[in-house]
């Protein structure tokens, strides 16, 4: 199985962070990591992260207050220590496979550099489901030369990204 960094930006991801990062950590192979960058929560999420360190979870976390989502993704990556960089949000709940199926591609000789994957938005809030529709695609109207991933479930290779001087200092694609 293919060693690699994942990555997330958090912002107040209390209630559900514990449960990401295990479903994470559950996939990840040895030498596998998580790398947080949290932009300034407010509630118990740093308490959750430091206990979660305390249990040996394999996490890194840093606080960067104010930062964008892009911005947070950039220090992310700047601590991994593997070659290959797992992209996921905070309050995002990866399936069994996710990060097998995102890293898998990365083994075979002349793989890609760049691996997407799609995703779901699950949701409880009226405004969620709202932002879930509008930024997510249907699978049966997806045609996989027109797909274009989210980097909330992406993977690449860290030489791509600093190709590309890594991503915009903002919070939108």
């Amino acid at each position: 199985m293919v060693r690699a960094s994942v990555i997330m930006t958090i912002l107040n991801e209390g209630e559900s962070i514990e449960r990401t990062i295990m479903k994470i950590a559950s996939q990840l192979p040895e030498g596998g990591e998580i790398v947080v960058v949290d932009a300034g929560s407010s509630d118990n999420t740093l308490s959750v992260l430091k206990d979660m360190v305390e249990r040996g979870i394999p996490l890194k976390w840093l606080q960067v207050p104010g930062c964008s989502r892009g911005m947070g993704r950039n220090v992310a990556i700047k601590e991994c220590s593997n070659d290959i960089i797992v992209v996921i949000d905070g309050g995002c709940e990866p399936l069994n496979g996710w990060y097998q199926a995102l890293t898998e591609p990365f083994a075979k000789l002349g793989g890609p550099d760049v691996v997407g994957g799609y995703w779901e938005p699950t949701a409880n809030s009226v405004y969620g489901q709202a932002v879930g529709g509008y930024t997510s695609s249907v699978v049966p109207s997806m045609h996989a030369k027109e797909f274009l991933p989210s980097s909330r479930c992406v993977a690449f290779k860290k030489q791509v990204w600093e190709a590309v001087g890594g991503y915009p200092d903002e919070n939108v694609g």
